[in-house]
């Protein structure tokens, strides 16, 4: 409840993703916002954070943004977070993280028809930089 207050507070796009047609909906009028300023955006495609480290499957409202705006995406994966602060705490604890930021993914050639195929690839993009200890989450 405190991080949702204050990402509201600062500003930050929460989706009710109780609600599909407010969560479209919000992403469409982000994403107009991007075009009309030129702005980009932070998106955690997981939609939750992982407890244990692994990467989650994406959730695929990152990729309706991509084709809305046409903007490259660039995959930022934070390994060994789950260490620092564990689910249902509120101590963080000290921990090595490793930030990789990858090269920038174009979008241009992406439709509602390759959209799942495209997001899968990110994915694994992804999940191909995490240290082979996390490896995929299981679902």
């Amino acid at each position: 409840m405190l991080f949702r207050s204050l990402y509201w507070l600062c500003g930050h796009l929460r989706l009710d993703r109780g609600n599909h047609q407010r969560a479209i909906a919000a992403l469409d009028d982000v994403s107009r916002m991007m075009n009309q300023y030129g702005l980009g955006a932070w998106i955690w495609p997981e939609g939750t954070r992982s407890r244990d480290g692994r990467l989650r499957p994406f959730k695929k409202g990152f990729g309706h943004m991509a084709i809305a705006t046409r903007l490259p995406i660039v995959p930022v994966v934070v390994a060994g977070a789950q260490k620092a602060w564990r689910h249902g705490s509120w101590q963080i604890h000290p921990t090595n993280l490793k930030i990789t930021v990858m090269d920038p993914i174009r979008t241009d050639d992406w439709t509602l028809e390759n959209l799942e195929e495209k997001v899968r690839q990110v994915h694994d993009a992804m999940e191909a930089v995490l240290p082979p200890e996390i490896g995929r989450a299981h679902v």
